[in-house]
């Protein structure tokens, strides 16, 4: 099963915040203790999370909740809309074989 959702990117001067406002996720890019991280890491920690996330409501039996479309999230309203300039973009996961590399 894949899925992909809508995430917020916000680069501030030492980081890049990621939300995932479907599934609840606020996250960073960084790892702790490292310098500024890539948008490609950025991408890659909300994959993980996604990830992560899907495969606990599905272990609990729980619906995975349907993705907002992309058009219908404003930057502006969510989270980090007040620590810099938010981008949207889509991220896939495909829960099969993140599940396998669990």
């Amino acid at each position: 099963m894949k899925v992909t959702y809508p995430v917020i990117f916000t680069d501030v001067n030492t980081n890049i915040l990621v939300e995932v406002p479907d599934l609840g996720i606020l996250t960073e890019a960084n790892e702790e203790g490292k310098g500024k991280s890539s948008i490609s890491d950025a991408i890659e920690m909300a994959r993980d999370a996604i990830g992560l996330v899907c495969i606990n409501l599905q272990d609990e039996n729980k619906p995975i909740p349907k993705p907002t479309t992309i058009e219908d999230i404003d930057v502006m309203k969510w989270t980090f809309a007040e620590c810099g300039k938010g981008i949207v973009s889509l991220v896939d996961v495909d829960l099969t074989t993140y599940k396998k590399n669990e």
